[in-house]
């Protein structure tokens, strides 16, 4: 083989020989000549003729020439070959301009690349030759109007990135240093630390974009914007990439949005520092809170509870607060039994009392070092949660970032929930009526920050639930007076937020406090046992005033009131009235006949509406009892128990598909939608 192969040169070198350069050989015969030889492997004749030519002809091999001869070296594993023609094409370059620009990026980070890693035995202190070729590329003598010596410093990082993707340490702290050395007097030196190198990878001059994209741009321009924009060292505004990875999780395309989230974005937080903005922390601090708050919705969407926890705590470790609605996304995924509640960052300790609120910090875990709390009971989860809603309202008010009304009304039911009393009617009566008035004129979407129905709701419930029935009526005597008059008005801050909506519908929601204040079903006996009778006259006669002063208030009752108003008409013996529960359901719009099916657009609505349809088979079954003891054996002929039948099989029908839906939205069967062996049995002899 060697013998071929030496003599493979020397045919090749005595067919070149025949024509002498100086006269007869033409540029583009001389750089095939050279390609001949170096693919022989014939270096001795390469640089013969090269010199040659350079000394008698003063022509020089073309650019695509010596990049092959170049690649064939490193193909060969021939590190000085490479070298030697480096250099070559390096001064042939600082005379021609052209050929500077014949050369590719790509090419030269390859080469590079390569290179460094079959040069990496040179003695210490030898500066690279490599680095050299890359200034005599793109220098500011040979390319006074083009991309300069930025530009070095951005494929040479590039270079220094591969090499450590390929362990080669060593050879990327290396080029950074002779880079910075050989570039001191015209840029900032680069850090030449390896593990700095990827973060430093897409180069040391950035710039600040105010262009505005997103909404009228389709997801794949945005997208191409969005790549072109990063590739030119061009940091896009906040409202850009959010715009971009909510378009990238509507269409789907995750693998792109987990780049922008985990890659982009880490690497567009340190290019800030070079730019020429003076002050960029509040920028960084700004960009990071908006990224990462879209990260946790879109991770709660997800369920992806890690995720959530991790960027919820980033936001907490660079000094300011989540907003409400990522507050809220993890408050809600916290509410799973199946989560295990996690140990948050704690954040600054302070003795300041804010709005009326002193202090309150998340739960910690008793174990050292743990990043979860252990859990004794289902009352002891309720408080923990409670507990950390009480944090996050302490540190929003701490860092402004004002809690709006859905956050105050997930609070107040927690709190509830957790049979915290004393905390719930703190932060109603004290801190959300201070916090509201401090909220700025000129914050973003102020409709939000305005205490609407459903807080009230909220907040008189928890009242009624735990007895309280005297302050319960008195806050429904407050929104009745006070609050009712202010938001049924047009120009109100309610009827602005819910515009879109119908005006029954809103009128609707305005009407949920009056079904609130009411507590008709009384607690269950010590042994779990249902009290009897299990409502409280009272109370259920409490409810159908109120349901009087909505009608009289003009207001729509909602479905919110119906459920109530049903347990009465059916369920209880002094109001029991299966004409005035029909026309309940008829009322507010559901299925009446087989004509008309239900328009049912949430989950949880399925087990309202098979709720509704139970109660309705169960006044049904009560009325039947009711006339089959007072009519004796006469009632086999009587046409109302007949109707009566009819009326049990219709709803019964009706329940079955809509349990079928429901059944599939909760983990095990509800009484309030099911029926006992007795009632199953009397419903099957009438289906006979």
């Amino acid at each position: 083989m060697v013998l071929q192969r030496l003599a493979h040169q020397c045919t090749v070198r005595v067919a070149i020989q025949q024509r002498a350069p100086s006269v007869t050989m033409s540029q583009s015969e001389l750089s095939r000549s050279i390609e001949k030889l170096g693919a022989a492997d014939d270096w001795e004749g390469v640089w013969k003729l090269i010199n040659g030519a350079w000394t008698s002809t003063t022509m020089e091999p073309d650019t695509a020439s010596m990049q092959q001869l170049i690649d064939h070296a490193l193909a060969k594993k021939n590190g000085r070959q490479a070298v030697r023609l480096a250099q070559k094409l390096s001064t042939i370059i600082s005379c021609n301009r052209l050929a500077a620009n014949a050369i590719t990026d790509e090419w030269i980070v390859a080469v590079l690349c390569s290179a460094v890693k079959l040069t990496n035995s040179l003695a210490a202190g030898k500066k690279h030759p490599f680095v050299d070729f890359s200034i005599a590329l793109f220098s500011v003598d040979v390319m006074p109007d083009g991309p300069k010596l930025d530009r070095v410093q951005f494929r040479v990082l590039r270079c220094a990135d591969r090499l450590l993707a390929r362990n080669s340490a060593r050879g990327a702290a290396s080029i950074l240093a002779e880079l910075n050395a050989a570039t001191a007097k015209y840029v900032v030196p680069l850090n030449t630390d390896s593990e700095q190198v990827v973060r430093s990878v897409q180069g040391p001059k950035w710039t600040y974009s105010t262009e505005k994209h997103g909404k009228d741009m389709s997801y794949p321009d945005l997208k191409k914007w969005y790549i072109d924009a990063v590739a030119r060292r061009v940091i896009p505004t906040i409202f850009n990439i959010r715009q971009l990875l909510i378009k990238a999780q509507k269409h789907g395309d995750h693998e792109f949005w987990e780049t922008v989230i985990s890659k982009d974005f880490p690497k567009l937080m340190d290019a800030f520092k070079f730019t020429s903005l003076t002050t960029t922390t509040q920028l960084i601090k700004y960009y990071k809170k908006a990224v990462w708050s879209l990260a946790i919705s879109t991770y709660a969407s997800r369920k992806d509870f890690d995720k959530v926890i991790d960027y919820f705590g980033r936001i907490i470790n660079a000094g300011t607060f989540p907003a409400s609605d990522e507050c809220i996304e993890l408050l809600k995924l916290m509410e799973d039994d199946k989560v295990t509640l996690p140990v948050l960052p704690m954040g600054r300790k302070t003795t300041t009392t804010i709005c009326g609120m002193k202090p309150a910090y998340m739960p910690q875990s008793t174990s050292t070092g743990s990043k979860t709390i252990d859990v004794e009971s289902p009352a002891h989860r309720a408080k923990l949660i409670a507990q950390m809603g009480l944090a996050m309202l302490y540190s929003s008010l701490q860092h402004k970032e004002w809690p709006t009304d859905y956050f105050y009304g997930l609070l107040l039911g927690l709190l509830a929930r957790a049979q915290m009393i004393d905390e719930l009617q703190h932060v109603f009566t004290v801190v959300m009526p201070a916090a509201m008035s401090s909220v700025p004129a000129d914050i973003l979407n102020p409709l939000l920050y305005e205490t609407g129905p459903l807080v009230w709701v909220t907040a008189i419930q928890a009242m009624s639930n735990n007895s309280k029935f005297d302050l319960a009526k008195q806050w429904f005597d407050e929104y009745r007076a006070d609050v009712l008059p202010k938001l049924c008005e047009q120009s109100s801050s309610f009827a602005k937020r819910w515009s879109k909506l119908s005006g029954q519908s809103r009128l609707a929601i305005l009407a949920e406090p009056y079904y609130a204040a009411a507590q008709i079903t009384r607690p269950l006996n010590t042994d779990g046992t249902s009290p009897t009778p299990w409502y409280n006259l009272q109370q259920v006669e409490w409810l159908l005033e109120l349901d009087q002063l909505r009608e009289q208030d003009k207001l729509t009752r909602p479905f919110e009131g119906v459920i109530p108003l049903l347990q009465v008409f059916t369920h209880t013996d002094e109001y029991l009235n299966v004409d005035k529960a029909e026309a309940l359901i008829k009322n507010v719009g559901l299925p009446y006949s087989d004509t008309k099916e239900p328009q049912v657009t949430q989950p949880e609505n399925y087990f309202k509406l098979a709720w509704c349809y139970r109660m309705m088979v169960d006044g049904h079954l009560n009325m039947f009892l009711q006339q089959k003891k007072k009519l004796g054996t006469a009632f086999k002929t009587d046409s109302g128990v007949a109707k009566t039948k009819e009326r049990i099989i219709f709803w019964f029908k009706k329940l079955d598909p809509v349990r079928t839906k429901a059944l599939q939205e909760i983990s095990e069967d509800d009484p309030r939608i099911s029926f006992t062996k007795e009632q199953l049995i009397m419903i099957h002899k009438l289906f006979k």
